[in-house]
């Protein structure tokens, strides 16, 4: 899907970018930047842009989290750096927007399960490993830490929108 949604030809790429809006609960994190990227390209999908930005980094942040693995959180960083100066602008031009838009993207990931292979943040090349990780201990925290770890992703992705946003009071 990553190489369909960065394809030179439109009509692959607009095929790839419907096929990820009608299943963006099975995408994983890198494929929702992509198409975050290849939305804020096109006239008038700037608020459509944002929001899949902010699921993709809100579930990539939860991925990173829940792995063991403290190096799985580079993918996070990783990710950032391949933003589309188009999203960046967007995000920078327009901070109340942007906070309304995290919102909608917070609620958005937590009532909407993840379909897809979490463990994407393991994967060789993702985070500069050159194997996937392994070893006799579980890749991640157990199942009944997931909810608090999801808890705090929220919480902190809100506050640090509502600081760029400079909305102090938390509204």
């Amino acid at each position: 899907m990553l190489r369909r949604l960065g394809a030179t030809k439109p009509a692959e790429r607009d095929a790839a970018v419907a096929e990820t809006l009608k299943t963006p609960s099975e995408q994983m994190p890198p494929v929702l930047y992509a198409l975050a990227n290849v939305l804020s390209k096109e006239p008038g999908r700037t608020e459509d842009a944002l929001f899949w930005y902010h699921v993709g980094r809100l579930r990539a942040v939860f991925d990173a989290l829940r792995c063991r693995d403290k190096t799985a959180r580079k993918a996070v960083t990783i990710l950032g750096r391949n933003l589309s100066e188009e999203l960046r602008s967007a995000q920078r031009d327009n901070p109340p927007r942007a906070l309304a838009v995290a919102k909608r993207a917070i609620k958005w990931d937590a009532t909407n399960p993840r379909d897809y292979d979490h463990r994407w943040v393991t994967l060789p090349g993702f985070t500069g490993q050159t194997a996937p990780l392994a070893g006799p201990a579980p890749r991640t925290y157990p199942e009944t830490e997931w909810p608090d770890i999801l808890r705090y992703v929220h919480e902190t992705h809100l506050r640090s929108v509502q600081i760029f946003a400079g909305d102090k009071k938390g509204r």
